[in-house]
């Protein structure tokens, strides 16, 4: 019987690790899109580039982002399945997928189109919609992603205040993201350490 618990108490203690290594994948996830914006910016004061070649930054990041979050993806899939967890790996990626394409409709499109707003106004919204399905998903498939809800709920509330001004808050956009994304992060990596540390 003391073997079996402490087989038990070992098993616990690799299964909190797995789950505070998939916390620190999502935290590295919102660390890279962070520190592609902020580049960006850096890159904006200094030289004005063009909006090609803003364009070409912004392609060349989205590629990257795509391929840095399919490796995060595998990896907590790969996390998942040696802590006996069964997840529809492809079902959720497909339903994250669609959060993007949704978000990216209505609010590079739908919103400023009716609203006549910026281009702070369509990125805080684009973001927070399609933060929000994705926490949707992985929520309703796997339990609740607290940490990642202040990455939509601060962009949506910037987005109403961006559209509700007379100015193009792009500059100020970028921030409010800045903010959203840092404090997603800490609450990642303060859940990983809890976990860890419990």
């Amino acid at each position: 019987m003391e073997d079996t618990e402490e087989l038990r108490k070992i098993l616990e203690k690799v299964e909190r690790k797995i789950v505070a290594v998939g916390k620190i994948y999502s935290a590295i996830n919102f660390a890279y899109w962070l520190m592609v914006m902020s580049v960006f910016y850096v890159v904006l004061a200094l030289f004005s580039p063009s909006s090609i070649i803003s364009a070409v930054y912004w392609i060349a990041a989205m590629i990257a982002g795509v391929a840095v979050s399919g490796i995060l993806f595998r990896r907590i899939m790969h996390i998942a399945k040696m802590s006996g967890e069964k997840r529809e790996s492809k079902t959720m990626a497909a339903l994250i997928f669609l959060s993007w394409v949704a978000g990216a409709i209505i609010g590079f499109i739908v919103l400023p189109a009716t609203l006549s707003a910026g281009f702070g106004a369509a990125l805080l919204s684009f973001l927070s919609i399609s933060l929000f399905g994705m926490w949707a998903v992985l929520s309703h498939l796997e339990g609740s992603e607290l940490e990642m809800v202040p990455s939509f709920l601060i962009t949506a509330i910037g987005a109403v205040v961006a559209f509700t001004s007379a100015e193009n808050l792009s500059v100020w956009a970028g921030f409010v993201i800045a903010a959203a994304f840092s404090i997603t992060i800490l609450l990642y990596l303060y859940s990983a350490f809890r976990i860890i540390g419990d």
